[in-house]
């Protein structure tokens, strides 16, 4: 029993000269990994978030807006398209030119466009690990943006060509539109993280 105690007194003094030699700056070096590690954790964490938030918009919240306010939306839109090319627009029907009428539909709303913007942007934000400052968000808005104009784009040659009204709507025209406004958003994504990258430099 003396020998065990003697042990363990021998022990705890060890430990108490070590603790004694591990001078203050050690624990702030220390206590600042720890602080430098934990944002990281959460930087990663808002980087992800980031992406599923916007991920969400063609899967779950961008379906709910437009089930929410599809009448305002569509009807935006038909507004848009009618003073465009001329003919006009009552709520989401817009005028052909020479007569007749088409339906601006949920799957044909700017909403689904501007939610993939969205996704794209976060995208690279999150992949470069941008910091988020007034000139990147203005870069998403554009983004956002150009992929609306090009839906109205699309919307408003339907109404100009109703003879090419299938091969815009769900054939090779509207194929190309929608590459051209990928293609669009992420030119200018790629200039705004470039600029951001070179800020950051």
């Amino acid at each position: 029993m003396a020998a065990r105690r003697w042990h363990r007194a021998r022990h705890y003094g060890a430990v108490r000269a070590v603790t004694r030699n591990v001078d203050g700056g050690s624990w702030r070096i220390s206590a600042r990994c720890l602080s430098r590690a934990d944002r990281a954790g959460r930087a990663r964490a808002r980087r992800i978030a980031l992406v599923l938030l916007a991920l969400s918009g063609t899967l779950l919240w961008g379906k709910i807006v437009l089930l929410a306010f599809a009448p305002i939306v569509l009807a935006a839109d038909g507004q848009i398209v009618g003073a465009i090319v001329g003919t006009g627009a009552t709520g989401n029907l817009v005028g052909f030119v020479g007569g007749g009428q088409f339906v601006i539909g949920g799957p044909c709303s700017s909403v689904h466009n501007i939610s993939l913007a969205l996704l794209l942007w976060s995208c690279v934000v999150a992949l470069l690990d941008l910091t988020i400052d007034r000139r990147l968000i203005l870069v998403g808005v554009a983004a956002m943006a150009a992929m609306y104009a090009l839906n109205l784009a699309r919307l408003s040659a339907i109404a100009l060509f109703p003879a090419d009204f299938e091969w815009l709507h769900l054939g090779t025209g509207a194929t190309l539109f929608g590459w051209a406004g990928l293609l669009l958003a992420g030119l200018i994504t790629g200039a705004g993280a470039y600029d951001a990258l070179a800020r950051r430099a």
